[in-house]
């Protein structure tokens, strides 16, 4: 059986993240702190790195390709850090 990603159009919302690069970013430092969040599903993570924040990007899209197509998303808040990224289920309001 394929994948559900495989139906999908070729820009997916499952796929769509907003990124926000903080004020103290500095690209050539690799200093870069902000904010992603998944747009279908809430799940949001902060970042120092362009390390973490491929690493949020990258555990987002492997849980969309294993979740059913049926399946509705529940929001987390994760945090990533050099060891990998953490979730957490957020509460009836939001946080």
């Amino acid at each position: 059986m394929k994948a559900h990603l495989e139906w999908s159009p070729l820009f997916a919302p499952a796929q769509a993240f907003m990124v926000q690069c903080g004020r103290e970013t500095i690209v050539d430092a690799g200093h870069m702190p902000g904010r992603v969040e998944h747009v279908v599903s809430g799940e949001v993570a902060r970042f120092q790195s362009l390390d973490e924040l491929v690493a949020f990007i990258t555990e987002v899209l492997r849980m969309v390709a294993e979740r059913p197509r049926a399946a509705p998303a529940e929001p987390v808040m994760a945090t990533c850090g050099p060891v990998g990224c953490y979730s957490q289920a957020r509460d009836a309001t939001g946080r």
